[in-house]
């Protein structure tokens, strides 16, 4: 039979290697899809979230308690 262990060999040890190499190519090709679907998904969120800032920066300025002719320094207090 061809499928029996023989000390020749058969169909099966001969097609041992295209077979791993078959998997692996699958592997390959089902981590690419994976990676390629995570990163579209990312890229999107990341889109969302940069045009959620800018329009929180465009339309909503900040305005600041401080006063804006206010010195800025350090002073130190000493004694005399």
């Amino acid at each position: 039979m061809l499928w029996q262990s023989s000390p020749r060999g058969g169909i099966v040890n001969a097609l041992r290697p295209f077979l791993i190499m078959v998997v692996f190519i699958v592997a390959a090709v089902i981590a690419l899809v994976l990676f390629s679907y995570l990163l579209f998904w990312g890229i999107l969120a990341g889109c969302v979230l940069y045009l959620i800032a800018w329009i929180k920066t465009a339309f909503f300025k900040k305005t600041s308690l401080k006063d804006p002719y206010q010195k800025r320094g350090n002073i130190y207090d000493h004694e005399e």
